[in-house]
């Protein structure tokens, strides 16, 4: 019991750091979005993506994606989408939405950045994210640091 708190402990250093240390070098004054988190921000109702107010961020996720291209494709970094849309007046119709906007987030990805599919991991949410209403949020998290998380919270055998 005592040898695997020891190796979850050196685990969990490892990765705090490998992981968070280049959040700490990449932006030390945003600690609640960090680097590899770009936000494209919709029009209420609207499903098509608008580049107008989006273009810094679309920038700056083609230079993730260009930086991290080789964990990308080699599926250790997926390219989490997630769309959030509560602007409408049903839940089936914010679902939609989010889904369809989010779909647009990936097809400028694939046509633009030549990634595939497979490179992603979609969720779509009928609710607000932080209290914005209109969203699609893509989050770029290595695969190991995820799994350590998930081990940390429900470590097995204990």
């Amino acid at each position: 019991m005592k040898q695997l708190q020891e190796k979850l402990l050196a685990l969990l250093l490892m990765a705090l750091l490998s992981g968070t240390g280049a959040y700490a070098q990449e932006a030390p004054d945003k600690q609640e979005t960090p680097d590899k988190v770009v936000v494209f921000r919709f029009l209420p109702g609207e499903e098509m993506f608008s580049l107008k107010g989006n273009e810094a961020e679309l920038e700056r996720l083609y230079m993730l994606v260009d930086k991290h291209r080789a964990e990308i494709t080699a599926g250790r970094m997926p390219v989490y989408v997630d769309g959030y849309c509560a602007s409408l007046p049903t839940a089936k119709e914010n679902l939609n939405t989010a889904f369809a906007r989010a779909n647009r987030v990936k097809s400028e990805l694939i046509t633009q950045k030549r990634l595939k599919e497979a490179d992603f991991i979609t969720a779509n949410y009928a609710r607000a994210y932080h209290n914005n209403k209109d969203l699609v949020v893509v989050t770029l998290r290595s695969l190991f640091c995820r799994r350590l998380a998930l081990l940390l919270c429900d470590p097995p055998g204990l």
